[in-house]
């Protein structure tokens, strides 16, 4: 394609994606056209259909909203608050309504393989994204990927002018008020009717996953226990931790998979769990963990064979608690 066409081309998905964000994706595409400046014959000649359009418009909003998570991911190590708050204000100005729009109304029923695998590897980075918050303590448990992007899509949606004039700061209200309702801990039933037991159950999980160590313990060869502090992230019902071969409680963990583990809640809330735990020794197979650890613990590298020697990542699955993160004290 000549650098020409080529201008075109861009500058008519850049009109239907602003187009589409403010008006909708049935917006006549004379004036896509007119806004790109160039005549309706070479729209067509770009893009035969309504569809082949809007399938670009999310294209170009898929790679925006990956590229967005990625650097986020990496502001994470410095400031995980300031990181997580700015790419949730970027997914604002990125038209993410543009993207709702483009895929529900045209895409849904005949989305493109192309389109499929593109918003999957985005959903994928924004996953890996959420990790790292979560870890953070920043968002709650049950926080999707689809449900962040087309939420921020829906809130963000233009509004009726005259709504527009008299509240001029609804939409950086409302991105507000949807920072608040993600952290963890917030009160009240989810929108599939979750239980205000389960809601107030993943908080708790959620201000464990916050706690900066746990206690191991593994067995010894003859039996006896081997206790020692580990740094951790959490997912729910399973632990992970990071550990250099070297260490004793690998040796024990690949020996007899059994461990318990325990956190001291300084009297008010202790928690105590058994369960069984699979070391692998392909720590870089879980670049998502290894990012999650390094925003938990101020960029620490995981996986740094430099001063220990090889790393392997143990994931511990908990059998049964003892005593649960959300019990009353």
């Amino acid at each position: 394609m000549r650098a020409d066409a080529a201008r075109r081309r861009a500058a008519l998905i850049r009109a239907a994606r602003h187009l589409f964000a403010l008006h909708g994706s049935d917006i006549a595409l004379d004036a896509v056209a007119e806004a790109a400046d160039v005549g309706i014959a070479t729209l067509y000649r770009n893009f035969s259909s309504r569809a082949a359009l809007a399938e670009e418009v999310a294209l170009a909003i898929l790679d925006d909203v990956h590229a967005a998570a990625d650097e986020a991911l990496e502001g994470m190590a410095q400031d995980p608050q300031a990181a997580w708050h700015e790419y949730v204000r970027r997914l604002v100005q990125l038209d993410v309504g543009a993207l709702s729009a483009a895929l529900t109304e045209h895409l849904t029923d005949d989305m493109s393989a192309h389109v499929r695998v593109a918003q999957a590897e985005t959903l994928t980075g924004v996953g890996d994204l959420l990790g790292a918050a979560r870890a953070a303590g920043l968002v709650r448990q049950d926080l999707e990927p689809l449900d962040l992007v087309l939420g921020i899509g829906l809130i963000t949606r233009p509004l009726p002018e005259p709504v527009a004039r008299d509240v001029p700061d609804l939409v950086p209200r409302m991105v507000d008020i949807v920072l608040a309702g993600m952290r963890p801990g917030v009160a009240g039933p989810g929108p599939d009717g979750t239980s205000r037991p389960e809601v107030a159950r993943r908080a708790a999980v959620a201000r464990l996953a916050e706690q900066p160590c746990v206690w191991l313990t593994t067995l010894r060869p003859d039996g006896s226990p081997h206790v020692t502090p580990v740094w951790f992230l959490l997912d729910g019902d399973t632990f992970w931790i990071a550990s250099s071969t070297v260490n004793v409680k690998v040796a024990n963990l690949e020996r007899d998979p059994r461990v318990a583990i325990a956190v001291d809640g300084s009297g008010a809330r202790p928690v105590v769990a058994e369960g069984h735990a699979h070391v692998d020794r392909d720590i870089h197979a879980h670049a998502s963990l290894l990012a999650r650890f390094a925003a938990k613990y101020d960029g620490w590298d995981a996986a740094d064979e430099r001063q220990d020697g090889p790393r392997v990542m143990v994931e511990v699955r908990v059998d049964r608690w003892l005593l649960r993160p959300d019990a009353r004290a």
